[in-house]
């Protein structure tokens, strides 16, 4: 009894050290595991996103963009900002011919365009990772869903969020969606259907440990 109540006193310890370290630091805790765009092209998630002269919002509003638009990533700046619960970093882009910085939460990391209803107009099917966490010393990304189908976002509440990387794929007439959120030896991956409607079914749900051989 002597031993685990020693141990006990030992974790708690560790454990409220280490709230402290992460309150004394400069942005938010959690938001050091901030997702990071590397440069190349990506689409907006959002409307009416300025585009200013320096990354901050201090800077200039030199231009404006519109949901779905195509921008160029050029440069991370790393200035973390948190607007509502999403953390991000600034990105000096490129669109069109026009240089300037942005703040990153509006911008998809993963981006499938697939007129999915046949009507001549694109849908969109995105997502990106709002926040990081860290509970207990294991990482617990939140990730935020956006669908849209004829100009309309699709309700994603039912599905889970918390995930580490979803993948978007075409089949058929319909789109894959890929949800994994596997860490270490656990594995963790739903596998979603969506179809013309927007409506969004479970077809595949994996949980369970890695046996190692």
């Amino acid at each position: 009894m002597k031993n685990i109540g020693f141990l006990c006193i030992i974790f708690f310890r560790c454990y409220f050290i280490n709230i402290i370290v992460l309150f004394a630091q400069d942005w938010p805790p959690g938001a050091e595991g901030i997702w990071e765009f590397q440069p190349g092209f990506y689409y907006m998630l959002e409307d009416r996103v300025n585009i200013r002269s320096q990354a901050n919002m201090e800077g200039a509003v030199i231009g404006r963009l519109s949901l779905h638009n195509r921008i160029e990533i050029l440069e991370l700046i790393r200035n973390p900002m948190r607007i509502g619960d999403v953390y991000s970093y600034w990105y000096k882009i490129r669109y069109n011919n026009l240089e300037g910085y942005i703040w990153g939460g509006f911008t998809s990391i993963n981006t499938l365009i697939f007129d999915i209803d046949g009507n001549g107009q694109n849908d969109y099917f995105q997502y990106r990772i709002s926040t990081t966490e860290y509970i207990f010393y294991i990482i617990n990304p939140r990730t935020d869903i956006f669908i849209y189908i004829n100009g309309r976002r699709v309700s994603t509440e039912n599905i889970p969020n918390r995930w580490f990387s979803c993948v978007f794929r075409r089949e058929g007439n319909k789109v894959i969606m890929e949800l994994d959120g596997s860490a270490g030896p656990y594995i963790s991956r739903y596998i979603y259907e969506i179809d013309r409607f927007g409506e969004i079914k479970l077809v595949e749900m994996i949980e369970e440990e890695e046996t190692r051989y």
